[in-house]
């Protein structure tokens, strides 16, 4: 296009050269237009080149993104198969570590059962040794009791025809808890069928029909000593007020009724109860410098809770053999009529190992638990 106009514009210039003037006029304004064509041209062809050049530029600057974009993707890519290298490498650290620690569990274990046989082995030795120890000491106590008993004057040759054990000469004492009671006269009569004299400590009572009793006891020989007014050992020990605001009352009492100033007691639950311990030795003082005589025991029938009559029996006769100077706890209060039923046959079976019966008195080497029982 350009190259026409330029041949035009020669064309034209020749015109107006060799041409009159209004030739050259009519070729003048047609060259004017020639000229403004050109350059009309020349601008288009200008913005096409610089339209063309931006086109360029556009495409070079999309392929540049493409190439960056690819070579993110490329780098995301490698960082994707770094992430899951590590991945890889942490899970087989782990792994490791837990076979470490399965090891390490089953050295632990095998460490807890070799200490575990090791303590076993350490018991049965220690059981063992206990076992040769109660050994020696059964054999010291058979011992200790064949000496006892000789130098008691028990003889080793029972009567002919005897079954059971024999302990010809030794002393047993039979002692009544928590009475009078309605059983008492009961009690009574079979140490009387006997011929055998017992220790009854009292508790108190004003019960018209059972207030005789105390009499009674002392009227069929029988020695009679205090245990305690209300046996509440939570007020009888609460203080030694208290204590001897318990004791004056039944001891004042029994002797009103009967003329007999006590010399025996007997602590209710025993002298080492652990109710008692704030005032224990105030009271064991204080008994002394009235001379009076407390009294445990070291056989008992067990009668204390709810027993028979045949468990009653045997746990005086299964136990009284090993006792040199047996002192027997039994209860004569209410609601213990398996005493009563156990009570003969009891008597029966030790006077046929030797066995004669005594009531305490003060001359009488007490039981004390915890020193000689």
């Amino acid at each position: 296009m350009t190259a026409i106009v330029l041949c035009g514009l020669l064309a034209l210039q020749m015109i107006l050269i060799s041409g009159c003037t209004a030739k050259r006029t009519a070729v003048e304004t047609m060259l004017q237009e020639l000229n403004s064509s050109l350059q009309s041209v020349q601008q288009q062809s200008v913005d096409a080149s610089e339209a063309s050049i931006q086109a360029s530029q556009a495409e070079a600057a999309s392929i540049q993104a493409s190439q960056a974009e690819a070579a993110s993707i490329q780098a995301s890519q490698a960082e994707a198969a770094s992430i899951q290298a590590s991945q890889a490498e942490a899970a087989s650290i782990q792994a490791s570590q837990a076979e470490a620690a399965s090891i390490q569990a089953s050295q632990a274990e095998a460490a807890s059962i070799q200490a575990s046989q090791a303590e076993a082995a350490s018991i049965q030795a220690s059981q063992a040794e206990a076992a040769s120890i109660q050994a020696s000491q059964a054999e010291a106590a058979s011992i200790q009791a064949s000496q006892e008993q000789a130098a008691q004057g028990v003889t080793s040759q029972p009567p002919e025809g005897h079954e059971g054990p024999w302990v010809g000469g030794r002393t047993v004492y039979l002692t009544f808890d928590d009475g009078p009671s309605y059983l008492t006269p009961q009690v009574l009569d079979i140490l009387d069928r006997y011929q055998i004299k017992a220790t009854f400590f009292v508790t108190y009572t004003d019960k018209p029909e059972i207030v005789p009793y105390y009499s009674e006891i002392v009227r069929r020989g029988h020695t009679i000593g205090i245990h305690t007014a209300s046996h509440e050992y939570e007020q009888i020990y609460s203080s030694m007020d208290a204590f001897v605001a318990d004791f004056d009352k039944i001891y004042n009492y029994v002797r009103d009724l009967t003329g007999v100033s006590c010399q025996l007691y007997r602590f209710p639950g025993g002298s080492t109860t652990g109710l008692n311990l704030g005032i224990r030795d105030q009271i064991k003082a204080w008994l002394q410098q009235r001379g009076i005589v407390y009294h445990d025991w070291n056989v008992v029938n067990g009668d204390g809770a709810t027993v028979t009559a045949d468990e009653a029996y045997h746990n005086v006769v299964d136990n009284i053999v090993q006792r040199t100077h047996p002192i027997v706890l039994m209860h004569d209060g209410v609601k213990k009529e398996t005493t009563v039923e156990a009570l003969p046959r009891i008597i029966e079976t030790l006077q046929s190992w030797g066995f004669t019966f005594a009531p305490l008195d003060p001359s009488v080497e007490p039981i004390h638990h915890g020193i000689n029982w």
